[in-house]
């Protein structure tokens, strides 16, 4: 039997895992970390449950999809909920509001904010349908082999149509005057690290996904999709271990001859990384992490992640919150240009309000997310940190919610700490940027240029950063190693 090493149990890491097992291949996943999840781990303690890293769920159909595809009922191994409202938003003026499921319900929202601008978001949200739909077949859903696939003439018109020439600012600025609401329909551009004053057009699909498609949570929080497959891949015969870190690649012969770890090698077939991909450049094989085109990467933001247990309740906050500053512009100029910004925005998650299991009785989880520039920044990240929580919690008391007095546990990971714990080159926690020279072949591939039978998964690699990426990223390289490494056997159907 074919086998594959899978190094990193992150959630493209599991679901590439599952898919190869499924296929046909004699499957190991090894971790460096206690537990699978990578960055999207968890804290357990003194009966909090706390996700580290993603916390809003998209894209639906294709969480699913990784279970189903391999022959498993998804409701078998994870609970998956749609949030109504997907988000609260605290704009600097003292205004609120709430981007509800119901069209009408969240049209209403927005004429109070701006007359009018509930009938022009049946305009803005038939955009971003196109520009979603037509990103998905197109571009995300497909392997790129050569230039000549991605440029050519048969995709070219699509460039037009998906309005990669056009900042997505102002593509949000013909449909909206109000600043409020084009920071609504623009911050959504932080989920895959990207500067809304700077991002193409193109992204103006993520905040049609929060408001048509749906913001969803899982039961046990996001830990619970990293739990559920865990679960399939051991019921597809995979074997997880964690606490194994890996010390780099066998390289023989031109090819990826498997893994060196300090208690001996493993050898395989074929090995796929899952470890962040500039960081596993340098650390596993030796060499300087570099672009396709030998351009020089640009990498994206960080963040500093406050994870708070609260005795009491919080408030007038929902389970995903964000909060605005009163520079909104130049807090994201700041975020990317490595300086501190004095007063930032931030996005607060509450996952004990659609889960109250996740802490004990009388208490609630505070997930305070602030986006920052990376560890390459000259900043002092202790001062930083103790600066930044002083900040939020000093906003959230004059929005009617404070808990100074009343947190029980408390953790940070800063962005330092994201790259030394998390193995994450610079402590970018979105991975590589998502910039049009940076998108499709111009990402990095996810078959190694160098060595035969090396491959990647993850957020650095095509299509990029957040849960349905990682796990579309799962499914691509899966499909290329199936079509380039046929399996000794075909793949049989899940009995959970």
């Amino acid at each position: 039997m074919t086998r594959a090493l899978v190094l990193g149990a992150g959630i493209g890491g599991l679901s590439a895992a599952a898919r190869l097992a499924h296929a046909g291949y004699d499957v190991q996943v090894h971790e460096r970390l206690p537990r699978p999840g990578g960055r999207g781990n968890v804290i357990q303690r003194d009966g909090f449950r706390i996700d580290t890293g993603p916390s809003i769920l998209l894209m639906r159909d294709i969480v699913e999809a990784t279970f189903a595809d391999v022959g498993a009922d998804p409701a078998d191994y994870v609970t998956i909920r749609r949030l109504d409202p997907a988000y609260k938003v605290f704009f600097a003026d003292g205004a609120r509001m709430e981007a509800r499921v119901e069209r009408e319900a969240l049209k209403a929202e927005l004429d109070q904010i701006e007359p009018g601008a509930g009938a022009r978001f049946d305009d803005f949200a038939a955009i971003g349908d196109k520009l979603y739909r037509g990103a998905r077949e197109h571009f995300v859903e497909r392997n790129f082999r050569s230039l000549r696939e991605m440029f050519g003439i048969s995709n070219l018109p699509q460039f037009v149509s998906l309005r990669v020439y056009e900042p997505m600012h102002k593509l949000v600025g013909r449909h909206f005057k109000d600043p409020r609401l084009r920071q609504l329909f623009t911050f959504n551009a932080m989920y895959i690290g990207m500067n809304p004053f700077t991002a193409p057009a193109i992204y103006a699909l993520l905040p049609y996904n929060d408001t048509v498609e749906g913001v969803h949570f899982t039961d046990g929080g996001m830990y619970g999709l990293v739990e559920g497959l865990v679960r399939l891949c051991r019921d597809l015969g995979v074997d997880v271990v964690c606490d194994h870190p890996a010390t780099g690649v066998i390289q023989r012969g031109g090819r990826a001859a498997g893994l060196h770890f300090d208690d001996g090698d493993l050898e395989a077939d074929l090995t796929l990384v899952n470890a962040d991909w500039p960081w596993a450049q340098r650390r596993l094989l030796g060499r300087e992490p570099r672009h396709p085109l030998g351009k020089k990467l640009r990498y994206g933001p960080s963040a500093l992640n406050f994870y708070f247990g609260v005795r009491g309740d919080l408030g007038d906050l929902r389970a995903h919150n964000v909060v605005f500053g009163d520079d909104y512009e130049g807090n994201f100029s700041d975020v990317f240009a490595g300086r501190v910004h004095e007063r930032p925005s931030y996005y607060v998650h509450v996952p004990t309000l659609a889960d109250p299991s996740l802490a004990p009785d009388g208490h609630h989880i505070a997930y305070v997310l602030v986006p920052h520039s990376n560890s390459d920044a000259p900043i002092d990240w202790e001062h930083e940190r103790d600066r930044v929580r002083d900040y939020v919690l000093t906003d959230l008391a004059a929005k009617g919610v404070d808990l100074r007095d009343r947190i029980v546990l408390e953790e940070v990971i800063d962005p330092p700490r994201w790259a030394d714990e998390f193995s994450l080159d610079r402590g970018a926690t979105f991975g590589l940027s998502h910039s049009v020279s940076q998108v499709g072949y111009l990402r990095p591939h996810n078959k190694d240029p160098h060595l035969r039978d090396l491959y990647y998964v993850g957020s650095s690699t095509h299509p990029g950063a957040g849960v349905p990426m990682v796990m579309l990223s799962a499914r691509l390289v899966t499909e290329r190693i199936v079509d380039e490494h046929p399996p000794a056997r075909l793949g049989e159907t899940v009995r959970a």
